[in-house]
């Protein structure tokens, strides 16, 4: 999604704090969308829920145009997020290899 729709979708959003490490401030997740852009994939560290830490690829269709997310989440007491980002990324390619074909 380009910069300029991300900040607005932003805007027009809800941003409650589900937890004490939920992110809500524009500028901040801004930052983030930039930093998952590069990544090609995000991750959240108990930002929705106490305990879980989950990280997400997005899904393209056949033309190469995204039309979707898949993520995998763990408990935060066995994956933090630097030992999901180098475990799990391979296992979410191979998942979203196998979605795109069928979408």
């Amino acid at each position: 999604m380009p910069s300029e729709k991300c900040e607005n979708l932003l805007k027009r959003s809800r941003r409650e704090a589900l937890t004490p490490h939920t992110r809500t401030l524009i500028p901040e997740l801004m930052a983030l969308a930039e930093e998952a852009r590069g990544l090609d994939y995000a991750y959240s560290n108990e930002e929705l829920k106490p305990g879980l830490c989950s990280i997400a690829v997005p899904v393209a269709d056949a033309s190469g145009r995204d039309v979707g997310a898949m993520s995998i989440a763990a408990p935060a007491t066995r994956y933090n997020v630097d030992k999901a980002v180098n475990l799990l990324p391979p296992e979410l390619e191979c998942s979203r290899c196998i979605l795109s074909t069928l979408l």
